[in-house]
């Protein structure tokens, strides 16, 4: 790489190994390596030529803003790619890592990518904890249905309270005495149990990660 020449370095990331390319504004491609997927490992492959890249590029997914986050410590200017936003090429092209990480090297280059908002850690963790809610909160309305379905179907009186779903409601479900069926109360008390289980986890704060 001469002196003075400015770079771009796309990543294809995935879970297992990054995809490289490096994309020189006067040359165009330059480099390409296949590398073990992690940002201490890419972050020692760019240390040599840190002073020329002028930006780092991926595509936003499933591993999140971690590498993103790892690389603007390092110093590097980072652009995470908007999936939906990234232009295609007219007509049918192959589709491989390494192509994918030389398309995104060129667009960044010809400045043609827009970024995706890279939120900070702590948004990072409150989103997180706000999903973990919703899905618990879910999952208590459907044990809370499973319930009423399941005493229906066997032509069981739900117990006085269950309309609020109170704790003594719940209590009188797991007493074995109130089901003449032994399997009928086995299935009926893991049913009981779990709602209180999901409410207790869902009732927690929205905005602090939860600890165990």
């Amino acid at each position: 790489m001469a002196a003075g020449e400015r770079v771009v370095v796309a990543v294809d990331v995935h879970k297992r190994s990054f995809h490289v390319a490096v994309w020189s504004l006067e040359r165009g491609l330059i480099a390409h390596w296949v590398q073990t997927a992690g940002a201490k490992a890419l972050l020692a492959r760019l240390t040599s030529i840190a002073a020329q890249v002028g930006q780092v590029v991926y595509e936003a997914g499933p591993t999140g803003f971690g590498l993103a986050h790892a690389l603007k410590a390092a110093g590097f200017a980072v652009l995470v790619a908007a999936p939906s936003q990234i232009p295609t090429l007219p007509g049918r092209r192959p589709k491989t890592d390494r192509l994918d990480a030389q398309h995104l090297a060129q667009l960044a280059a010809q400045g043609m990518l827009k970024p995706a908002c890279i939120p900070s850690e702590q948004e990072q963790v409150d989103r997180q904890v706000g999903r973990l809610r919703e899905q618990l909160t879910r999952k208590v309305r459907r044990c809370k249905q499973q319930i009423k379905s399941f005493l229906l179907f066997h032509g069981l009186d739900e117990p006085r309270g269950l309309k609020n779903w109170t704790q003594g409601a719940l209590a009188e479900m797991r007493l074995p005495l109130k089901w003449a069926e032994p399997r009928i109360f086995l299935r009926t008390g893991k049913f009981a149990s779990q709602p209180h289980l999901a409410e207790g986890l869902a009732s927690r704060s929205p905005v602090a990660p939860f600890t165990s």
